[in-house]
């Protein structure tokens, strides 16, 4: 029996610090490094290393969209390689330009949905860390600092951004897993012994 408690727990050690989960808070906006919503932070990224970012609003509160505005900070040490919205739409932003796009027609929404995939090339020579922030689109006609995705009937619904307006989103060597406490496998031995 303890055996089996010991292993129960250590795979629970183990799923908590292995696999993400969807952030459950409804109209969410987020950066992440994978297209299902769970890589937001990486690390020990080599300088001059190419990685594929998304913007996904998750858990919408709307059944469609027809478009979305908002705005990035790129980091100085971040090349936007390639920008491709819905409809593989690309194009070449300046960096710290808005994202404001129309999609023409309304647009079904499930639980994840990438509204843009850019190429970035991480160029940090001493690989320090970086960070990207969203925030509101600076040109947009609707008041505040939040991202908005509009609706077929013309109205907008203001999003919420992941970790939080003025911090990081999304980052790169900047210390994603809590470090590992050298006695904690040690603690739990000695429990079931």
């Amino acid at each position: 029996m303890k055996k089996v408690i010991l292993v129960i727990s250590v795979v629970c050690l183990m799923a908590s610090s292995a696999w993400g989960i969807i952030d459950p808070t409804p109209d969410l906006l987020g950066l992440y490094f994978d297209d299902v919503a769970n890589l937001y932070c990486i690390e020990e990224v080599a300088p001059f290393t190419t990685w594929q970012m998304y913007a996904v609003y998750s858990n919408p509160s709307v059944p469609e969209i027809v478009g979305f505005e908002f705005g990035i900070d790129w980091p100085a040490d971040v090349i936007i390689m390639e920008t491709i919205a819905p409809g593989n739409l690309f194009w070449d932003p300046i960096e710290n330009e808005p994202y404001v796009v129309g999609l023409g027609s309304p647009q079904p929404m499930g639980t994840v949905n990438v509204l843009v995939r850019f190429s970035i090339l991480y160029i940090e020579p001493d690989s320090s860390p970086v960070g990207f922030y969203l925030h509101g689109a600076e040109s947009s006609v609707v008041p505040g600092d939040l991202p908005v995705v509009w609706l077929p009937d013309s109205n907008h619904v203001q999003i919420q951004v992941l970790n939080g307006l003025g911090n990081a989103t999304t980052t790169i060597n900047a210390g994603c897993t809590v470090a590992t406490n050298p006695t904690t496998w040690d603690t739990l031995k000695a429990i079931y012994r």
